[in-house]
């Protein structure tokens, strides 16, 4: 399965690549940082850290609107720390990879203020937990989670420089990360069952 998404990708990033050289497009990479947290595994709080980063190709179709089309690399999760003042001993930290194809449409609202939004896909690449085994709820359990995730977005973008830009972005699963229904943990959800990352992006890119 991962050798088939690697060379999917691979094939993705190639023509990523062709099409940043050809007229009216541009091409660039991407690194930044995930504050994320997932619906449905009892926790609150964008307390999981992780990096992203890849790369990007992009097209103006007029002065006011462009499209983004990236691959890149994310890390997201969940994490529950200790808090003894509170009797609180349970830990966990899931982490979950994956690589990731957004695809953005974007305002220009000034030459420099780019308000975006879309949606994308996500291969799973790795997913591990650790737990100290005090009350961690069964379902953050690194198992039977989807291979697939699709999730929307929306943010913005400022342009720092001609060739530099910095972006924010919220990203939410569309769909639950995991293959079976919860029990007991609808209420955490807006939906009628399951779990869903939520992610908090802020990343700094180069276009060429």
């Amino acid at each position: 399965m991962y050798r088939k998404i690697i060379a999917v990708f691979s094939v993705v990033s190639c023509l990523m690549f062709h099409f940043a050289g050809a007229q009216g497009f541009k091409g660039g990479f991407s690194a930044g940082i995930n504050l994320s947290q997932v619906f449905g595994d009892a926790n609150i709080g964008y307390n999981k850290a992780g990096v992203n980063g890849g790369i990007f190709t992009t097209r103006k179709f007029s002065d006011r609107f462009s499209g983004l089309m990236e691959l890149k690399f994310s890390q997201k999760g969940s994490r529950k720390n200790v808090n003894p003042d509170h009797g609180d001993y349970t830990f966990w930290v899931l982490r979950l990879n994956y690589v990731e194809m957004p695809l953005t449409l974007r305002f220009y609202w000034t030459s420099k203020i780019i308000p975006e939004a879309g949606f994308g896909f996500g291969a799973l690449t790795g997913k591990s937990y650790d737990a100290n085994g005090v009350g961690v709820p069964q379902q953050i359990f690194a198992d039977n989670y989807r291979d697939f995730e699709f999730f929307i977005h929306a943010g913005g973008t400022y342009m720092l420089h001609e060739h530099w830009f910095a972006s924010f972005r919220v990203a939410l699963s569309a769909a639950s990360i995991r293959k079976e229904h919860i029990p007991g943990f609808n209420w955490l959800n807006f939906r009628r069952y399951g779990m869903y990352n939520k992610v908090v992006s802020v990343f700094v890119a180069y276009q060429f």
